[in-house]
């Protein structure tokens, strides 16, 4: 089903991001669960935009449990969250569906739904979309509550975020991308089916469906070809496979080995900016340059860290699961 992920927890994605609202359905997670708003706020500040280098679209982001929660605690039913749009302008988008925007998914929407394609903010292609999924994380997270994830930006654009001029960035009408280093810590031996279910198969998947997600390497990832076997192999120096080295990124065969799980991720910059560019107008049938308005990131990856910490958890609770009723059933 289109914009749907998950084996024993399920989520449903729904919105674009100049609709009315964008929400997502969860299906899977057990009864009485403590759930609350309050659970979420610390993850909804640190993805909103409205500071250096984000967006000036500054949504009110509360989000409305309507389905599946009564008196905080979790009914096993359906879960439905919602979040209103408020803060959109549509007016600037006209012009994109005969001019397609460099380096967005304007045109293979008009190809896959032509004249129908919702290309406003992105529609559901855009970053808005993270919000939804990000909150599904954390509530699928509630399932393996002793397991946790830790993202941070290790540079942008070769450099430490700190150090960067971003007001001359700005001025330029241009974008930056830039890496993010995650570890997911307290992880049990034992997850994740071989070969189209592995870890890194499933986290891949999921996480590729953040908007301007472009690679993802486990343990030593990049550095990983350079070195010999004698490196990169991992010695176990405990009986709980404890390992002297994580060059794996706590996965082996496809399965945990009770290590972190360590990955990196390249981000793209930013494909809206303001400095004008040239490319083909399908209508016209001829090159023109024009200038992207309103109002968009210079550097997204500064709101990616709590999204790639709560999704994480979605693929690693869900995986959990998985293999406990596994399990039980062949007990």
């Amino acid at each position: 089903m289109a914009n749907s992920f998950g084996k024993i927890i399920k989520m449903h994605l729904f919105g674009g991001s100049h609709d009315q609202l964008v929400g997502v359905i969860l299906e899977g997670i057990p009864s009485g669960i403590n759930i609350n708003v309050k659970d979420f706020t610390e993850y909804i500040d640190r993805r909103k935009g409205g500071t250096t280098a984000t967006t000036d679209r500054v949504e009110k982001d509360t989000p409305k449990i309507v389905t599946g929660v009564v008196n905080d605690v979790t009914t096993g039913l359906p879960i439905t969250i919602l979040f209103d749009n408020e803060h959109k302008d549509s007016k600037n988008y006209d012009l994109f569906k005969t001019w397609h925007r460099p380096g967005h998914a304007d045109f293979t929407q008009s190809i896959k739904y032509e004249k129908d394609a919702d290309i406003r903010g992105g529609g559901i292609a855009s970053g808005r979309m993270t919000l939804p999924i990000m909150i599904a994380g954390l509530i699928a997270a509630k399932c393996i509550p002793t397991i946790t994830a830790k993202a941070y930006i290790s540079h942008i654009h070769g450099e430490i975020p700190e150090n960067l001029n971003w007001e001359k960035i700005k001025d330029e009408g241009d974008s930056l991308g830039g890496e993010i280093i995650c570890e997911i810590a307290n992880v049990p031996a034992g997850l994740g089916e071989p070969f189209f279910d592995s870890v890194e198969s499933y986290l891949s998947h999921l996480l590729f469906s953040i908007p301007g997600i472009k690679a993802i390497g486990f343990g030593d990832s990049w550095q990983t070809p350079l070195m010999k076997g004698s490196e990169y192999n991992d010695i176990f120096i405990s009986e709980n496979g404890q390992t002297a080295t994580n060059h794996c990124g706590g996965i082996q065969g496809g399965i945990t080995n009770g290590n972190s799980i360590i990955y990196n991720i390249a981000v793209r910059p930013p494909a809206s900016i303001s400095k004008p560019q040239e490319s083909f107008n399908f209508m016209n049938k001829k090159m023109e340059i024009h200038q992207i308005k309103g109002s968009h990131d210079t550097a997204f990856i500064l709101r990616l860290p709590p999204v790639i910490e709560a999704i994480s958890l979605f693929a690693i609770a869900d995986l959990y699961l998985f293999s406990k009723i596994y399990k039980d059933k062949l007990l």
